[in-house]
């Protein structure tokens, strides 16, 4: 038996209307026509694809770093890695920037992660070998 939440999100009060629906189908149906026709060799298939989704997933990265240059980065190696797996991926019921944004997010996590090892190396930047003069307070104890 579906969830309440599930019902409430189907009812007919929260349904958009028929024919931004059934828009939502057709640009739903052209994306996956892209993919099947990437995953025959058709190059600029991808590259539609790409045109479609890389402000969402820019955006959706930008939000997460917070750095223009890094979210341009990981933009890139999100269609990059897409690019790559473009052969395994199969509908599932969603969209495809549902696909692109779980790389993008993979790959966010993975940024984070690396950045909190990097953050926690500590370095000998204090410099033990130097003299330390006194300061005032010892100066008025002394």
């Amino acid at each position: 038996m579906p969830s309440p939440s599930w019902q409430a999100r189907n009812s007919a009060e929260t349904r958009p209307d028929a024919g931004s629906e059934k828009e939502l189908d057709a640009e739903h149906r052209q994306a996956w026509d892209l993919v099947h026709s990437a995953q025959r060799g058709d190059t600029s298939a991808f590259g539609k694809l790409y045109g479609r989704y890389v402000d969402v997933v820019y955006r959706y990265v930008l939000f997460r770093v917070g750095d223009r240059e890094l979210a341009e980065d990981v933009t890139s190696e999100t269609f990059l890695r897409a690019l790559r797996r473009i052969a395994s991926v199969t509908y599932q019921g969603r969209d495809v920037g549902a696909w692109l944004v779980t790389i993008a997010r993979n790959l966010v996590l993975d940024h984070v992660k690396s950045s909190r090892f990097r953050l926690e190396v500590t370095r000998a930047e204090v410099d033990d070998g130097s003299t330390v003069q006194a300061g005032p307070e010892q100066q008025v104890m002394a």
